[in-house]
């Protein structure tokens, strides 16, 4: 029984991992584009575009998701958003929010976190949110791309992930929060250690 319950969960978070990374790969392609369209209309000040778009730094200031991967400080200011929805699993709602930022508009597969919630009640702020099973899917999982493209997720670390979700400020604009835990990487054993993770993301 233990076994089968295992393997299920093993299913889920495969299933899930596939989800989430069409998901951030399908939202970032669509921002990239509207961002390319934007400078290309801009005519005579499409400079100062190119310029957000190289550095991934471009937008608004205020909008950021910052963590450390193994004590290496990341600073992603590119395609911030987050969007909250609810999906039916099996005649169960499950609450969900996605929220990513990158380092550059140019890259939807490159230097890329995102952060997956999941829940059978509304999400709200305040609250901690852990790689735990709710209904028929996982709580919580990060999903990042590395510069070289190598994907990493928490979902495909077998024990002690040590995942930690908290949004501690959420409105109809704005989503904030904190996040940490680890992640293996897709193809082989790699463990990237997740720390002082935080973001302030526009919704």
């Amino acid at each position: 029984m233990q076994y089968l319950f295992q393997a299920k969960i093993r299913q889920m978070k495969k299933n899930q991992l596939y989800a989430l990374t069409l998901l951030f790969a399908i939202i970032s392609f669509g921002l990239s584009s509207c961002s390319k369209e934007k400078s290309f209309s801009s005519g005579g000040s499409g400079g100062t575009g190119g310029t957000g778009g190289g550095g991934g730094t471009g937008g608004s200031s205020s909008y950021f998701m910052k963590f450390k991967i193994n004590g290496v400080q990341k600073e992603f200011n590119a395609n911030t958003f987050a969007v909250f929805s609810s999906i039916d699993i099996v005649g169960t709602t499950i609450y969900t929010a996605s929220i990513q930022g990158t380092f550059s508009t140019s890259s939807s597969t490159t230097n890329l976190m995102g952060i997956n919630i999941n829940d059978i009640t509304p999400i709200v702020a305040n609250k901690d949110y852990s790689d735990a099973t709710v209904g028929q899917t996982i709580q919580g999982a990060l999903l990042y791309f590395d510069a070289t493209g190598e994907q990493y997720s928490t979902l495909l670390v077998p024990t002690d992930v040590n995942l930690k979700i908290r949004i501690t400020e959420l409105t109809s604009t704005v989503v904030a929060g904190t996040f940490s835990g680890k992640m293996q990487a897709m193809t082989g054993t790699t463990v990237l250690n997740v720390t002082e993770g935080s973001f302030r993301i526009k919704r």
